[in-house]
């Protein structure tokens, strides 16, 4: 069995993992409405965090014809560790250890992606070329 079957932007381990990682947050989001400890402070911000991440890699930049390419390919790249991260930080929420440490690392690493995101779509809404997204890299340049 390869790696690419665990780290496969678009192959079944990360779709299930992503949606396993939904739904294991909403089911700690729930309980965490009633919790008064930092932790809940913690995982309301790393739920947030988390939810505009795939939020981005989900919705649409680009024409049908150009979908994965350019910031989306980018945006689909991010879904791979964040999909890791929530599954893991939501397991050790189901056993009740210690999480404090890991919701500050996961909010670290979702903090860096979202910087890089906003970096990306920030030059995305400044460009006013209508080249298509990785024009070069697909060889249009060369019919």
């Amino acid at each position: 069995m390869s790696l690419k079957f665990f780290f496969n932007r678009k192959g079944f381990v990360v779709i299930f993992l992503s949606i396993l990682g939904w739904l294991s947050s909403f089911y700690h989001l729930y309980g965490y409405l009633f919790d008064q400890t930092q932790n809940r402070i913690l995982f309301l911000i790393w739920f947030g965090a988390a939810t505009l991440i795939l939020g981005i890699c989900f919705y649409p930049w680009y024409p049908k014809k150009d979908r994965g390419h350019g910031i989306e390919l980018h945006f689909e790249k991010t879904v791979v560790p964040v999909a890791y991260i929530m599954v893991f930080t939501n397991i050790l929420l189901f056993f009740n250890v210690l999480v404090m440490p890991f919701l500050v690392l996961g909010l670290l690493i979702f903090f860096l992606i979202l910087g890089v995101n906003a970096i990306l779509l920030t030059f995305y809404f400044k460009d006013q070329d209508s080249m298509p997204p990785s024009y070069f890299v697909r060889n249009f340049h060369l019919k």
